[in-house]
């Protein structure tokens, strides 16, 4: 017989111990409180997960609900952050903005 217990130990009967990997779904920061990097992270996380597709009905509900407040979280990030680059670039009367082309970069 194998018991948990809430610290995250395992005990069997041949009393040896391990330790349960941490629940990324119980142990996570709420969503305003992330960083888009650490949004995006753990969205790309989440996508994984479910592109493994070993993941339960409700565990896999869960993970796309939480992918979707990431998703957001990260959308609001990226508008803000657009939205201090044209009041900086206001700023400057003679600077104008124009939408980032990647083919035009220089490595």
């Amino acid at each position: 017989m194998t018991t948990i217990y809430p610290s995250g130990k395992v005990r069997s009967t041949r009393k040896e111990q391990y330790k349960i990997e941490a629940n990324p779904m119980t142990s996570r920061k709420k969503t305003e409180n992330l960083s888009f990097e650490e949004s995006m992270q753990e969205l790309d996380s989440i996508v994984n997960q479910m592109e493994e597709g070993e993941l339960s009905l409700e565990d896999a509900l869960g993970r796309f609900e939480r992918g979707i407040q990431l998703a957001r979280h990260s959308q609001s990030k990226l508008k803000q952050a657009e939205q201090k680059v044209q009041i900086l670039m206001g700023q400057d009367e003679q600077s104008v903005l124009v939408d980032f082309d990647p083919s035009n970069t220089q490595d």
